[in-house]
């Protein structure tokens, strides 16, 4: 349950936690999967629902109160009005934007350039998220780790340089095991 809470109170803290989310989701679900007996599964699963859906309740509850503040709460979190990229950021979108004629955020309006960078990362997550979720181990959590910060960073929507270093710490994690 610790990790549960753990999980929860980063993902609530800074939008950056977003980017180790999936692989920490599919680790913890997956742990759910390894009890023999459907009983103890179930029983797996909802402690870990419980877990997260209270932890969550309890940071977003002073936001609750007032449509206009939780939509102004969203907005901050994800600054989705702003541009794709940044022009000094090393990802998919500002390596394209080098090519003649694909300036994406010149030829695509916000909106499409938001549903684009979104299905890109969810797509570049999904192995390393399906494998973790079909056998959960350590070594697999810090691969998928490594995996799912780097997609985050090569493809989602508004990336900072700093976020770079996400990845290097699942790097470093796993290379004395190589």
């Amino acid at each position: 349950r610790f990790c549960c809470v753990a999980f929860s109170l980063s993902l609530n803290s800074k939008q950056m936690g977003l980017y180790l989310a999936p692989a920490v989701f599919c680790y913890l679900l997956g742990g759910c999967f390894a009890p023999r007996t459907a009983a103890a599964r179930g029983r797996a699963f909802l402690s870990l629902a419980a877990t997260t859906t209270a932890t969550f309740a309890a940071c977003w509850a002073p936001f609750l109160t007032d449509v206009d503040v939780f939509v102004g709460v969203l907005r901050r979190i994800f600054p989705t009005s702003r541009s794709l990229y940044e022009d000094k950021v090393a990802n998919v979108w500002c390596t394209l934007a080098l090519l003649p004629g694909l300036k994406l955020k010149q030829l695509l309006p916000v909106s499409a350039l938001l549903r684009l960078a979104l299905s890109t990362t969810a797509l570049l997550l999904l192995p390393p998220c399906i494998l973790l979720l079909r056998r959960p181990s350590r070594v697999g959590l810090l691969l998928a780790l490594f995996s799912g910060a780097q997609a985050f960073f090569l493809a989602s929507f508004q990336v900072h340089e700093k976020h770079i270093l996400l990845p290097l710490l699942p790097a470093l994690l796993l290379a004395p095991a190589s």
